[in-house]
């Protein structure tokens, strides 16, 4: 179709690929670069396009970028090597095939005969295009000497009408631009066009500033008459391509130093870019490569398909885990894809991957431990039952039970609630609720398991988590054996109570065998001075047999009670005297329910009857003798007094080996009591005396 316009066009016009290969051309356009009409252009080697048209590849680009129609004047190269300005118009066109092409028309601009009036002239006429154009525009002469410049060019560089008379081309290019400007403006004199151009001028206020565009010479017959320059003003772009190169720079130090593998493939699998740690993880160079090159297959397989995943989900990213074997040790790694999409509209998979080898491991490790801890509480003999708050029934539900815990309250699924498997426990103590549960409380509660009575203490704690589900932890501990074992040892103790209270009544009886034999033979001794004697010897046989007989009748197997013993023992002591025509009256005065040892009760009754034997002694009156006994119990302390209405023991025969034996007796006693004491026998004798109850 191309082909057939032009055929007819009567400019000359030409077709060319992206890589700047002829296609098409006519007539016209073989006289416009000095061939023949019967040329063909297609078969001869010679001619290259891009030598004719410099600028080629910056008229690609700009289509490229959409740009729907290219106009501009240039240069073109002829068979002869002369240069011709023309105009060329050319736009983007997609054949039959789907290639892209461009075609483009040319015109002279200007007719060879003309010099440099008529390129004056010329100039006039475009005076006010070139004034308004944005690009800056100048034109020197061979000699480099200041022939036009446009608006923009003035307003760039500060320079006003009368500076730009007496301007030379080097007066205003940096110095370190000097040399490499030259080398173009003489090539530019011998007709070579120059293009892409960075050169930095000077501007009135001694500013530089980066240009960058294309020199153009004008030749007439052969002969450079000026040269045409198109400049745009880059100094910004170049401070931002510095700051983009400075962040590039930064943005491959973050690529390099972060711990993530972070990589770019192209939507064919082939890597296009990849970071420093994923290299050294791998241990390979992956640019250009597919995962198959660097993987096993099932690895490659994983990777492929998170690379389809990724692709076809846009928005969200493709997340995965594989494990990846190197020198005999093997990693895992976290990753994810999500493509996307460049400013040139191409189509890129990013992904990045963290080695959570040792996170693995450790979850590997805790799984093994909860397995393991499981196994434990799954299968110890401790009951363990764990309830969670169900806040819409406003009640405690089954949340664990253990095998062991089954086995005890007969579990069933049907029964999740708290007061449907405890329900002896739930309404005697949590039927108003479970707010009064406090650590190791402790309830009972019994089984019958396999016609064998169970025992177990339960333990219910309440558990406050950090999530706000409050739970109740329950744990049976079997006490079967420690309850029989109680019950054993309390079955023995009550036999062995019974064992030792016959002992004290057998004691007591023989005691009471001991006395009678002693009554018996008393009668020998009648009228005599050894009666009082044998009287004593029953008194303290009698002060014993008491305690065992009290200790025998009491629960306790080491206390009597003070009060009775007392009672008991002075009734005894008036029933032995009043045999013998003596009335003995007692006034006592005894602290109720006070208990004491059977140690001190023993030495305080021998002590007791001994200070009853002086008593008859020394204050009888008229057969008769009246004692006072008073007891009580202070801040832990007995309080002990005895009176009556003699004098005593012979005081001054303490130390006579052959008397005051009593009193050395009762020393003696109040000593092994650890009593403080005090006795008194001025007016009459008066004992008093305390103790420790301990």
């Amino acid at each position: 179709m191309y082909k057939h316009f032009f055929h007819h066009h009567p400019l000359a016009s030409f077709a060319v690929d992206t890589h700047g290969k002829l296609r098409a051309y006519n007539k016209p356009f073989l006289e416009s670069v000095g061939y023949d009409r019967s040329h063909d252009l297609l078969k001869d080697s010679n001619f290259i396009f891009h030598d004719m048209l410099g600028n080629f590849d910056s008229i690609v680009a700009r289509l490229l970028k959409d740009e729907p129609v290219v106009e501009f004047e240039t240069y073109i190269k002829r068979k002869d090597n002369s240069f011709d300005l023309v105009k060329i118009n050319c736009a983007k066109f997609i054949d039959e095939n789907s290639n892209q092409l461009v075609i483009g028309t040319l015109a002279p601009v200007q007719d060879k005969a003309l010099g440099i009036a008529n390129l004056a002239d010329e100039r006039r006429k475009y005076e006010d295009i070139l004034n308004n154009s944005v690009q800056l525009i100048q034109s020197f002469d061979k000699n480099g000497q200041l022939l036009f410049v446009n608006k923009a060019w003035r307003d760039t560089f500060g320079y006003h009408n009368d500076d730009i008379l007496a301007i030379n081309l080097f007066d205003i290019i940096a110095e370190e631009d000097k040399a490499h400007c030259n080398e173009i403006f003489q090539n530019i004199i011998k007709g070579i066009p120059a293009y892409d151009i960075r050169v930095h001028f000077i501007s009135k206020s001694g500013k530089q500033i980066l240009l960058n565009g294309n020199a153009l010479p004008m030749l007439i017959n052969g002969e450079l008459v000026a040269t045409h320059a198109f400049f745009k003003d880059i100094s910004e772009l170049d401070v931002v391509k510095k700051e983009l190169a400075s962040k590039d720079i930064l943005l491959q130090t973050i690529f390099k130093a972060i711990p993530a593998s972070l990589y770019l493939k192209n939507v064919e699998g082939e890597y296009v870019f990849a970071n420093e740690t994923m290299k050294q993880t791998l241990g390979v160079e992956v640019i250009g490569k597919k995962d198959t090159d660097i993987f096993d297959a099932e690895n490659a397989t994983i990777m492929t398909k998170a690379d389809l995943e990724a692709l076809t989900s846009e928005s969200q990213s493709a997340t995965f885990t594989f494990a990846y074997q190197r020198n005999e040790s093997k990693q895992h790694f976290f990753c994810a894809k999500k493509p996307i999409i460049t400013d040139d509209n191409q189509k890129l998979i990013f992904g990045y991957s963290v080695d959570i080898t040792e996170l693995k491991d450790k979850t590997n490790k805790i799984e093994e431990n909860e397995r393991i801890l499981n196994q434990i509480v799954s299968n110890t003999n401790t009951g363990i039952m764990l309830f969670k708050f169900d806040k819409a029934q406003s009640t405690y539900k089954i949340d664990f039970i253990n095998n062991t815990c089954k086995n005890i309250i007969g579990y069933t699924d049907s029964k999740t609630e708290f007061s449907q498997l405890l329900p002896e426990i739930y309404a005697k103590h949590f039927e108003a609720g479970f707010s009064e549960i406090t650590k190791n409380q402790q309830y009972d509660f019994t089984v019958n398991l396999a016609d064998k009575m169970m025992y177990y203490d339960i333990y219910i704690h309440q558990l406050a988590l950090p999530d706000e589900n409050n739970k109740l932890l329950v744990f049976f501990n079997d006490v079967t054996e420690k309850r029989n074992m109680i019950e054993s040892l309390e079955s023995k103790l009550k036999e062995n109570l019974v064992l030792l209270g016959e002992v004290h009544h057998r004691v007591k009886n023989n005691l009471a065998n001991v006395y009678g034999i002693i009554e018996l033979n008393k009668y020998k001794f009648q009228e005599t001075n050894y009666e009082k004697y044998i009287i004593e010897i029953q008194l303290k046989i009698k002060c014993i047999a008491l305690v065992h007989e009290l200790l025998y009748k009491s629960k306790s197997i080491s206390c009597i009670p003070i009060d009775q013993y007392f009672t008991e023992l002075c009734n005894d002591c008036k029933q032995i005297y009043k045999i013998h025509k003596l009335v003995v009256n007692f006034d006592l005065d005894l602290e109720k329910n006070i208990t004491i040892e059977l140690d001190k009760a023993i030495n305080i009754g021998l002590m007791l009857g001994e200070l009853i034997s002086n008593s008859i002694s020394y204050a009888s009156n008229n057969n008769q003798v009246s004692i006072g006994i008073s007891l009580k119990v202070e801040n832990g302390r007995y309080y002990f007094q005895y009176m009556d209405s003699g004098h005593g023991f012979e005081i001054a025969s303490e130390n006579n080996t052959s008397k005051g034996y009593g009193l050395r007796l009762i020393k003696n006693v109040l000593k092994k009591i650890k009593a403080n004491y005090s006795l008194n026998t001025d007016k009459q004798f008066l004992l008093s005396f305390d103790f420790d109850k301990v």
